[in-house]
């Protein structure tokens, strides 16, 4: 199979260009919402009749008053502080373990098949493999890594390999859908996401074998019909 076309895309691009890409819709919002409620006290006074009714009465209203206000104050303050802490929570920004979430399930998005994944994946079983030899594209970016998991019958090489990943622009994300066909064979749907939107879909079918110890490896890919 050639390899010359490896420096320039991933996915079924090695062998044809995509048709075209297509721009995605925007990451979901989160929406928080904060409710403040407050709820005011009532306190009643008594005082027995005498010749200073009038001078009595007036120095319990304003002393009621004073108590009033003063708890007012204290629980506007809280309220205030409260707020303040709400506010504070729900502007603080995404992690990047966050990012990478929304992102994945953005290159997800529409990719039916009986395993979709971003995950790392393995060398035990066929989807893992195909898993794994995409994580070690998009995520670690390794030829090396690459390599280990095809056969030389795959026909790639080092040097075009790493060209490719190493154009292949920094934040991209991914998503594979793997579908059995037979015992070493599966269809697959590979999602390429770039962080500035644009995204490229590739239908390929995918060979495995097994090598001993070291589990199954890729021994071929090809591109398929839509």
């Amino acid at each position: 199979m050639p390899t010359d076309d490896l420096s320039r895309n991933h996915g079924a691009a090695w062998l044809h260009s995509p048709d075209s890409p297509e721009p995605h819709s925007d990451e979901p919002q989160r929406v928080d919402q904060h409710i403040d409620s407050q709820a005011g006290q009532h306190g009643q006074y008594r005082g027995r009749a005498h010749r200073f009714r009038i001078v009595g009465i007036s120095a319990a209203f304003l002393s009621v008053v004073a108590g009033s206000a003063a708890a007012l104050a204290v629980s506007m303050s809280g309220g205030s502080e409260d707020r303040a802490d709400a506010s504070s929570t729900t502007s603080a920004p995404q992690t990047g373990t966050t990012s990478v979430v929304v992102a994945t399930e953005r290159a997800c998005a529409g990719v039916t098949a009986q395993i979709a994944t971003a995950g790392a994946g393995d060398t035990a079983t066929v989807a893992g493999v195909i898993a794994a030899f995409e994580h070690a594209y998009y995520v670690t970016r390794s030829a090396e890594q690459v390599l280990r998991l095809t056969s030389p019958q795959a026909g790639l090489a080092h040097e075009p390999l790493a060209a490719a990943i190493t154009a292949l622009p920094i934040g991209t994300t991914h998503c594979v859908g793997v579908t059995s066909i037979a015992e070493n064979t599966a269809e697959v749907h590979l999602v390429e996401l770039h962080p500035d939107g644009r995204r490229f879909d590739y239908l390929q079918v995918i060979n495995v074998s097994a090598v001993g110890p070291a589990g199954l490896v890729i021994t071929n890919i090809q591109k398929r019909g839509s």
